[in-house]
């Protein structure tokens, strides 16, 4: 068994640093949990453990309602009193006092989790801005057309961008060939955004573009980070 980490980075005070974050498969409920003790043979019934899960946790509110600390082998519950008291004869007051539940990992938990646990590392990955897909309003359902004047949408994550800086934003490059998309001139900064969100951006092809190939690429910032890019996997047809 092992637990999935990446690294990511932290920028503080005294410099970046790097702090491992787990990554779960997935979330499991109380139902999920119970499926699981059914497939691993447990000798009672999904209605049965489902009863007795409800019932322990009704007797554990009662318990701990009642003053009683409460040792599982999951878990350690018990009960305190927040706050301060100004002198002995001072009592529980709900505007100073707060009264808490506390919950403490079980030693059986605890010893049997770290003795099958191993953590692998993986990759870790930037956020960067991802281009699904490209469309014109001409031809919603073409993923490669665009016409120079007319509307556009691109589809993905990671897109919003600042409009006010000129590295960042919606560029189209010529390219030679689909087969080979090397640049044969500059980058061409989109002006014209109408809207411009982490999914989906709406802007209108310049309408003095040349007929052609062309790369499609956003450039965005991802807090202080430098400018990340992220290309469209189609080469565009301009009409």
């Amino acid at each position: 068994m092992s637990i999935d980490y990446k690294l990511h980075e932290y920028n503080l005070p005294s410099g970046a640093d790097y702090r491992a974050r787990v990554q779960h498969q997935r979330t499991l409920d109380l139902d999920d949990v119970i499926n699981h003790m059914v497939t691993f043979n447990s000798g009672l019934s999904k209605a049965i453990m489902i009863a007795v899960f409800g019932e322990f946790l009704r007797t554990l509110i009662f318990l701990l309602v009642d003053g009683y600390k409460i040792e599982t082998p999951f878990a350690v519950f018990s009960i305190t009193i927040k706050g301060t008291f100004a002198s002995p004869d001072d009592k529980f007051d709900y505007q100073r006092h707060k009264i808490e539940l506390n919950i403490a990992v079980g030693d059986p938990l605890k010893d049997g989790f770290e003795g099958q646990v191993h953590p692998r590392k993986r990759k870790m990955v930037l956020p960067h801005p991802i281009i699904n897909r490209c469309t014109s309003g001409n031809a919603p359902t073409a993923s490669n057309v665009l016409w120079p004047g007319r509307i556009a949408t691109i589809h993905g994550t990671g897109l919003k961008f600042d409009e006010n800086d000129p590295s960042q934003g919606i560029f189209l490059t010529p390219v030679q060939s689909s087969a080979d998309p090397e640049p044969v001139g500059p980058p061409i900064r989109i002006d014209d955004v109408g809207h411009n969100k982490g999914r989906k951006l709406v802007f209108v092809v310049p309408p003095d573009l040349p007929p052609g190939l062309y790369q499609l690429e956003v450039r965005a910032r991802f807090g202080k980070h430098a400018v990340r890019s992220g290309k469209y996997s189609k080469v565009l047809i301009v009409q």
